[in-house]
């Protein structure tokens, strides 16, 4: 089942892909286009920071500086379950 998420108007111009192109400067004065990003894109972006946020809260207060480093959700969950995972001994059990 695919959700479907509803974007008032920057879905038009997001779909179309003739939105305005943003221009950023870096300290060199150096000029770069940025496209717009695509509705996809964004749900995923906002799924990956959900994810992450749920995954932050289930950690305790004084572990939370070292796992708050890491960027994305699948290694967030991969560094959870090897700190908190217990070792094989206690698996068996």
């Amino acid at each position: 089942m695919v959700s479907t998420v509803k974007l008032p108007i920057l879905k038009k111009v997001i779909l179309n892909g003739d939105g305005p192109i943003q221009v950023t400067t870096n300290e060199k004065g150096v000029e770069t286009e940025v496209p717009p990003k695509t509705a996809q894109a964004l749900l995923a972006r906002q799924r990956e920071r959900k994810a992450k946020s749920i995954l932050l809260l289930a950690i305790p207060d004084e572990y939370q500086l070292r796992f708050h480093v890491i960027k994305d959700a699948k290694t967030l969950w991969a560094a959870i379950k090897s700190r908190f995972g217990g070792d094989v001994e206690s698996k068996k059990m």
